[in-house]
């Protein structure tokens, strides 16, 4: 097996070198959905609970599609770690051609949203917004597809560079789009959202200018572009399962977010100021999944299943010293990170103290989740979606859903109660799931290197 970095195969340096790039390229996509959040609300409060309300539901469809997409980089760095260098790009390919297609799906849901996703709360503010990154999403999907290629071998700070000027410029766009000038007129939401979308073009036009370029093509032929249903349908079976979960899991948070912000204003800013911590602070968890998924693809290529174990022992290490990191902002100085995210003068003691409890029991959450993605990790380079589908597209439904709404609905509650009792006990739930998952060894089921060498 060709080394993928120069630090010790499984190691804590090779998953950090791997890793920190994706860390910082989650970072910079996590601010800026807080940034929008942030200029919107200077804009309109109505503005930014409804993005913050429909952003999940733009999640459910974002995100199963481009788990799909993303499965180049299983496939990527399986075939790297095996050295077939010659067949690492039709994977590629293949997932660009899916993602083109994906348009005939996402016009309809973006269309839908009003009448059968979004609740009426968020509809007047948030419909433009909504309608105007599902649209764009097959865009997305394509940028997933071409990072994979840079992420399974091991290239990933050209990924990190590319989101960085994407990052920088959506947030100039933002700022021009949202509230109007030189010639374009104040557009509130409906602005963030096209801003999003340039800027989503710039950093695509960037990947498959370098994806393209002569290094690439004389080692990995990409230039090479190849329609193979065989091919497409092996990463559709591994990819497709992966994104039911998705789909179901966050169907499961933008239900309940929607439930909640039934209850009134309270629960309204509780969940904008949580899920904006929270979508802000996952760029560590997210970096280090696809680490995890990148070195673990490459290790299975190898035939290295050694290395497998060392890499789940350095993961350990790293998300605990994360969770460490993670208790100053969320619990320790929270005040600094909910007055960063809204303007809190006018709220009483009750309701700040409420959103503090509210911010524990996401702490809580995301020490836990850490690890789930860990194994999630481990299970998608193994092939082993299926069980990912059911575990997590099951479990936030029966473990944290259903009991949420039953709770809410006939007992005594605070706008906190979700956050502080039920999210921290489905994350210790799904993730042991998950854990007994992959002791088993049941997991590692995609060989795809090794069938077609």
């Amino acid at each position: 097996m060709k080394a993928l970095t120069r630090h010790a195969p499984g190691g804590i340096r090779e998953l950090l070198s791997i890793s920190i790039p994706l860390i910082i390229t989650a970072f910079s996509g996590n601010l800026l959905v807080v940034i929008d959040r942030i200029m919107l609300s200077y804009h309109s409060i109505d503005a930014m609970n409804a993005v913050a309300g429909v952003g999940i539901v733009f999640a459910a469809f974002y995100f199963p599609g481009t788990a799909i997409a993303g499965m180049t980089e299983v496939f990527v760095g399986q075939y790297n770690g095996a050295e077939q260098y010659h067949k690492i790009s039709s994977p590629v390919w293949q997932m660009i051609w899916f993602s083109l297609w994906s348009v005939v799906i996402y016009l309809p849901l973006a269309f839908m949203g009003e009448h059968f996703f979004l609740s009426e709360a968020f509809v007047e503010e948030g419909l433009s917004y909504y309608q105007m990154l599902v649209c764009g999403c097959p865009l997305f999907l394509i940028h997933s597809a071409v990072s994979g290629f840079f992420i399974g071998t091991g290239r990933t700070k050209l990924v990190t560079y590319v989101v960085f000027v994407g990052t920088i410029l959506n947030i100039c766009l933002n700022y021009w789009f949202i509230f109007g000038g030189l010639g374009v007129p104040e557009l509130g939401a409906l602005g963030a959202g096209i801003a999003s979308i340039i800027a989503e073009c710039i950093q695509l036009l960037i990947l498959l200018y370098a994806f393209l370029n002569k290094h690439n093509h004389t080692i990995y032929k990409t230039r090479l572009v190849s329609l193979d249903f065989d091919l497409m349908w092996e990463e559709l079976k591994v990819g497709v399962p992966n994104a039911v979960g998705h789909t179901f899991e966050i169907a499961g948070w933008a239900f309940l977010t929607n439930f909640r912000a039934n209850f009134g204003m309270d629960y309204i800013v509780v969940m904008t100021i949580t899920s904006t911590a929270y979508i802000f602070f996952t760029f560590f968890t997210d970096g280090i999944h696809k680490g995890v998924t990148a070195i673990a693809s490459n290790f299975i290529g190898a035939k290295n299943y050694v290395g497998i174990e060392k890499l789940k022992s350095s993961a350990y290490k790293v998300q605990i010293s994360a969770a460490i990191i993670l208790f100053f902002p969320m619990v320790g100085f929270n005040d600094l990170t909910i007055g960063s995210i809204m303007d809190i003068s006018n709220f009483s003691e009750a309701a700040i103290y409420g959103i503090k409890l509210a911010m524990l029991g996401n702490f809580l959450f995301m020490a836990i989740d850490g690890f789930f993605w860990i194994y999630a990790g481990l299970l998608t380079a193994g092939g082993d979606t299926k069980a990912l589908m059911v575990i997590s597209g099951t479990a936030v439904w029966i473990a944290c859903v259903l009991p949420a709404v039953i709770w809410l609905s006939f007992f005594p509650s605070e706008s906190y109660t979700v956050s502080l009792y039920a999210y921290p006990v489905y994350g210790v739930i799904v993730t042991a799931l998950l854990y007994f998952r992959v002791r088993s060894g049941k997991w590692m089921k995609l060989h795809v290197a090794h069938s077609e060498a």
